[in-house]
């Protein structure tokens, strides 16, 4: 292999002639961020031109393998680089990253075996360190370590089974993989507003699957892909002057200003007190969502309306209340104003008016005087207000409402005016504006929406006050540096004009120490270039600068530096022109930026997990810049018939352990068959292949489908099927597939893939409509075949035996991306017959295609080693590559290409482009947009109106139903369309699909069977099922109660343990009640609910005397008991299911071992985890016999 070095090598003059690269802005950052080259002090050097460049002149050389000239090489060089340039196909990402570079190594992902021995688990896991080291992925079957408890004749012990060492495999990862992870309740600034992290991981744990919403990255927003959670780990939790919180484990980078002034990425472990943070300003983008109607009212109450929308008046309202507010049971809502501001009695009349339609019915004066009780008595208006969670309770537990987090900036800064009227003040001699609050949260929270919206707050404490009333500690935030008052004082001001005038007119300090620009002492001594100083007794003028020198003497000292004050920055940049040109400084000096120390470093241990911004590759947590980096990315598989295969489908589940895998079980046929039959199957130890055992197939696929129901895993990988259609049986059996799961791989070998852009594939007919451009697909084909077998050659790979392997099958994987974008063109919906026909169509050209070319360079360079034996010679086929075709995910690809992912649907129809003024606005997929203008439905608030609607056009009865239909989104497509077009694509697909199965967050356990069951009937080779927001609500509400919304930032736990109390009582609640036959009657189980979630149960047994009922009675008891007290309900079921007891009965056709058992069965009907909805009542039954077994020996024993 040639290294090349791009700027003194041929391979620019090769391709002078050819355009340059037109790419988006979008694309471009990403390319900056993560593909192009950098030198060692992570500075770009180099252009997408040289890129692509470099990539196409470093795989031409592969060609003189084969015989190709100079002048052969030259023009497949220039054939590769126009096919890349054009963004008509990509290679992976390692090609892109590392081709022409002294890494080389050009496979994103391998698959490596664990044989059944110290040595050969521990000669993979050092092969896993190697790969994970060059930033490739592992995939690994486990399949062949015997069980848990088995016996191990050489050390005469028993062995640990699979799922121990897959725990040892998960720690190597840990500790190899760049960057790491923050606590899931950091706040980011995302497209939708203000969000903690964990409402971020909302994706699939498979592929590279962009979040929902794109992220503030410090400059803009930008795509992020999700990082699978890390769950609880151990982190530091970093404090700053600011009052600013993170909480990072000991490798995530955070932005610093070093000692030379230069920011640079430090390590959390590596950071000291006084160090300076990087603090981001400004960025909040979000939308004003509908509200939910008011509902019946009583034909004696008092008649309100509620708005429709969030809107600004409505959160100024509700900022007041935050501040000053209380409502009762009785229904009246009260907010304390002070008489001394008339105009905001009169402010608060007329928001409720213009929000609620009524009047005050009481104003009284307080107890002290100099403040009045404003009140509204409605029950309707304070259960509306229960219902959307917006009643504060107190006031330590004063909060700011989601919607407000995630609304628009004018709903924000509304309600920041109405908070700081009720709570705020002007510091009596600086006249800057302050708040103070006995609720942590609510200053936490306020200090964010503050910082997104530009307005910096320094957060304190006040613990002691003896001289106050009261004795709640009492959090504060104070503005205090020049721009933040400014911008606070135009853009959010207050509501009295006392209040507002002062703050206009306050007199400010002229120097401000607070927002000071730090370290820049050897940045400023170097702008002072000349010989002396001029200054100073017996000092030469010759040759100095005294104005200079003058202005910047105390800045640049060696010994003691002043700290540099932003607004003497920026003056020194307007009189000196030595400092103004200064690029650094004027960096440095960036409004939008300001700088922390930091106070405090503290261990702790909170719930992690990490974004990756392939652009930037970095995002605003908390208002401070961090870092995030590629971590290694394992597949651990079992098989199904592995007997520690119940310990491996729960093995991430509630685990601090085995968080750097994704998991799937290796489904057999004999399994499938079992399945469909009602049996049982054996189990097989793999030491010596027999039998030790049997499991219900109904039994383990409905807890495979509750896992996956409850967060995504594990996925289904179909062995046989994967084995009956791989093309060289003769080398080895396929055990496992690469992290993403669409490249089934043997023993050692890697994957070298590419994707298609089929949109870039499209032309116009006579008639003006658009089609598929068929030849300049074959000719992208052709090219590109030659062009990933060339990357095999060029590839240098980490371990030996992966280097032989892959030359022996040589296996490629072209693929797609941009197939929604094409259907759209085509206007065909995803969701139809059509659409999944298409696929199948476009697939079975490519693979046909590609079969054609590869046999043609069979033909030139020989066969593949491995193909004498294969099912490709008993076909009569010879060919170059054992796979040629894949579908992969094309994260970061299809970012860089402006398209679609993979064969997805589209995500949304909205985008967000950043305009000249830093702002953010929303707009339109450009086809969409043009079509709706073509067509006649577009109007100015389309854009709004869909972006309400999840950016999809699905329902809107202003979009034709023809274009709802054609501009579907991933979560307007059912899961059964879902499977169907990821079997089409797998009918002409050597390898597998990447293809999530999108479910809604209501779907039950039994739809994520019937997605399994279909899948395995089109043969497909797995299946990944994702139920919308599972992820989420699992990352956020480990221990916390439905209702309870997760903190903004960690708060450290006081050293009392907090006390947890029941929720109380409503006087009206509703519920449903099942009957289930038990060993010992029928037992009636009632559910209820209250307006958070589940509240209660109750459960009576039919028959069985005082104990029985009494025992039933207590369980119940406890039951609700933890309920009403936040224990999530999957925490309840988990103890309760499975508890024998002597006496068996059958209900529905699945065992009911014991009434503890029967209740949790009877909570997962209730909810849709399993059986859908309340199961019709049993009409008869045996109690002595017939549907109730009895186990003699526990009859004994009890």
């Amino acid at each position: 292999m040639e290294e090349v070095n791009v700027t003194d090598s041929r391979a620019l003059e090769v391709v002078a002639r050819e355009p340059d690269p037109k790419l988006s802005e979008n694309a471009l950052r990403v390319l900056q961020k993560r593909y192009l080259k950098k030198d060692d002090k992570g500075r770009v050097v180099e252009t997408p031109r040289q890129l692509f460049a470099r990539v196409a002149w470093n795989l031409a050389q592969a060609e003189r393998n084969y015989g190709a000239n100079e002048i052969e090489v030259e023009e497949k060089a220039k054939t590769f680089f126009r096919i890349m340039s054009n963004l008509e196909f990509l290679p992976n990402s390692p090609t892109l990253m590392n081709a022409g570079l002294e890494l080389q190594l050009l496979s994103a992902c391998f698959v490596l075996p664990v044989d059944d021995s110290l040595v050969g688990i521990f000669d993979a896991l050092k092969q896993q360190a190697l790969i994970h080291q060059g930033g490739g992925g592992t995939g690994f079957a486990f399949s062949r370590l015997r069980p848990k408890g088995d016996f191990v004749k050489s050390t005469m012990g028993v062995a640990s089974g699979p799922v121990s060492f897959m725990k040892i495999f998960d720690a190597a990862t840990q500790t190899v993989k760049q960057g790491g992870c923050i606590s899931v309740d950091s706040l980011l600034r995302t497209s939708e507003g203000l969000k903690p992290l964990g409402r971020l991981l909302n994706s699939p744990p498979l592929g590279e699957n962009f979040t929902r919403d794109r992220v503030f990255d410090g400059t803009g927003y930008s795509h992020a892909l999700v990082a699978q959670d890390n769950g609880p780990a151990e982190i530091y939790s970093i404090e700053t002057e600011l009052g600013l919180r993170i909480g990072a484990t000991y490798n995530h980078a955070l932005a610093v200003v070093d000692e030379n002034g230069e920011i640079v990425w430090r390590e959390a472990q590596d950071l000291r007190e006084g160090d300076w943070l990087v603090i981001v300003k400004g960025g909040h983008l979000g939308i004003d969502r509908s509200l939910p109607p008011l509902g019946p009212q009583h034909p004696n109450a008092t008649r309100i309306r509620v708005p429709s929308d969030m809107n600004a008046e409505l959160s100024e309202l509700l900022g007041l209340y935050m501040a000053d507010g209380c409502t009762s049971t009785g229904g009246r809502f009260i907010i304390t104003v002070g008489t001394v501001d008339i105009e905001v009695m009169e402010r608060i009349r007329i928001l409720m008016d213009r929000s609620f339609g009524f009047a005050p019915n009481q104003i009284t004066e307080g107890e002290g005087r100099g403040y009045v009780d404003i009140q509204f008595q409605s029950r309707d208006l304070v259960r509306w207000m229960e219902r959307l969670g917006w009643v504060k309770g107190s006031s330590p537990n004063a909060f700011i409402p989601t919607e407000i987090l995630t609304g628009s900036a004018d709903s924000a800064r509304a309600f920041l005016r109405g908070l700081f009227e009720g709570d705020g003040h002007l510091h009596s001699g600086s006249g800057y504006p302050s708040f103070s609050t006995t609720s942590e949260r609510l200053a936490i929270e306020a200090q964010q929406l503050l910082l997104s919206l530009g307005v910096v707050a320094r957060r304190g404490i006040i613990r002691r006050r003896q001289t106050a009333f009261g004795h709640l500690t009492v959090h504060t935030l104070s503005i205090v540096d020049e721009d933040s008052v400014r911008t606070f004082s135009e853009e959010i001001g207050f509501v009295s004009d006392r209040k507002q005038e002062r703050l206009e007119l306050a007199p400010r300090p002229k120097v401000n120490t607070s927002d000071v620009i730090p370290n820049q002492a050897r940045v400023l001594r170097s702008s002072y270039s000349f010989v002396g100083r001029g200054s100073g007794p017996g000092r030469s003028r010759r040759g100095a600068n005294r104005r200079l020198y003058r202005a910047l003497m105390h800045y640049i000292s060696e010994e003691h530096p002043r700290a540099l004050p932003r607004k003497r920055l920026l003056a020194l940049m307007k009189h000196f022109p030595e400092i103004g040109t200064n690029e650094h400084l004027r960096q440095m000096s960036d409004v939008s930026r300001v700088y922390t120390r930091v106070t405090a470093i503290r261990p702790d241990r909170a719930a992690t997990a990490d974004l990756e911004v392939p652009g930037p590759a970095s995002f605003v947590a908390n208002g401070i810049l961090v870092h995030n980096k590629r971590r290694g990315a394992n597949m651990g598989i079992l098989r199904v018939d592995h007997p520690d295969v119940l310990e491996f489908i729960t093995c991430k589940d509630r685990t601090t352990e085995i968080t750097n895998f994704n998991i799937s079980v290796a489904i057999t046929d004999k399994f499938m068959e079992a399945v469909r039959a009602g049996t049982s199957y054996e189990l097989v130890n793999p030491r010596d292949q027999h039998a030790v055992g049997q499991l219900d197939a109904h039994e383990v696929l409905d807890k495979i489908a509750f896992q996956a129901w409850k967060n995504g895993e594990p996925g289904l990988f179909f062995i046989d099927e994967n084995n009956r259609r791989q093309p060289t049986p003769n080398v080895a059996d396929m055990e496992a597939t690469n992290p993403c799961g669409e490249q089934p791989l043997l023993p050692y070998e890697s994957c070298n893939l590419g994707s298609i852009d089929l949109g870039r594939h499209m032309k116009r007919s006579p008639a003006g409509r658009w089609e598929v451009d068929w030849k300049k697909l074959e000719g992208t084909i052709r090219t590109t075949v030659r062009m990933l077998d060339d990357v095999i050659d060029m590839n240098a790979y980490p371990v030996k035996q992966i280097e032989e392997m892959t030359y022996a099958t040589r296996k490629i994987g072209l693929g797609v991306m941009g197939f929604a974008r094409m259907l759209f063109m085509l206007e065909v919906p995803y969701d139809s017959k059509e659409g999944v026909e298409w696929g199948r169509k476009v697939m079975r050209f490519i693979q046909e295609t590609g079969y054609n070319e590869s046999a043609k360079l069979a033909e030139e360079r020989g066969v593949y080693p491995a193909w004498e034996g294969s099912r490709h010679q008993e076909k009569g086929l010879r060919l170059r590559n054992s796979y040629v075709t894949t579908v992969a995910p094309t994260g970061t690809l299809s970012m860089i290409a402006d398209t679609s992912g993979g064969c997805e649907p589209e995500f949304s129809l909205v985008w967000y482009k950043r305009v000249m003024d830093g702002e953010e606005l929303p707009y339109f997929l450009d086809y969409f947009e043009e079509v709706a203008k073509r067509e006649g439905f577009w109007r100015d608030d389309l854009v709004k109106m869909i972006l309400d609607n999840h950016g999809s056009p699905r329902g809107l009865k202003e979009v034709p139903e023809k274009w709802q239909r054609v501009f579907a989104t991933a979560h307007d497509v059912a899961a059964e369309w879902h499977v169907r077009m990821q079997a089409a694509f797998q009918d002409w697909c050597d390898a597998a699909v990447s293809k999530t199965i999108n479910l809604p967050r209501e779907a039950t356990v039994e739809d994520v069977k019937r997605a399994y069951l279909l899948a395995y009937e089109l043969k497909c080779k797995g299946i990944t099922v994702y139920r919308d927001g599972s992820r989420e609500d699992q990352v956020l509400n480990i221990g916390l109660a439905e209702a309870e919304k997760p903190k903004a930032i960690h708060v450290e736990v006081p050293p009392e343990p907090a006390i947890v109390r029941p929720r109380a009582r409503p006087d009206v609640i509703t519920g449903r009640t099942q009957k289930i036959l038990t060993g010992y009657g029928a037992l009636y189980v009632t559910v209820n609910e209250d307006e958070k979630g589940l509240f209660e149960v109750f459960a009576q047994i039919g028959r069985g005397g005082g104990y029985t009922a009494s025992f039933t009675e207590g369980i119940a008891r406890l039951v609700s008991l933890c309920l009403r007290s936040g224990v999530p309900v999957d925490e309840i079921i988990d103890q309760l299911e499975g508890i024998r007891s002597p006496r068996i009965a059958v209900d529905h056709g699945e065992r009911v071992y014991s009434i503890p058992d029967a209740i949790a069965k009877a909570i997962k009907r209730h909810i849709g985890m399993q059986k859908t909805g309340v199961q019709p009542p049993v009409e008869t039954y045996d109690e002595l016999g017939g549907a109730v077994e009895t186990d003699i020996e526990m009859e004994k024993e009890s």
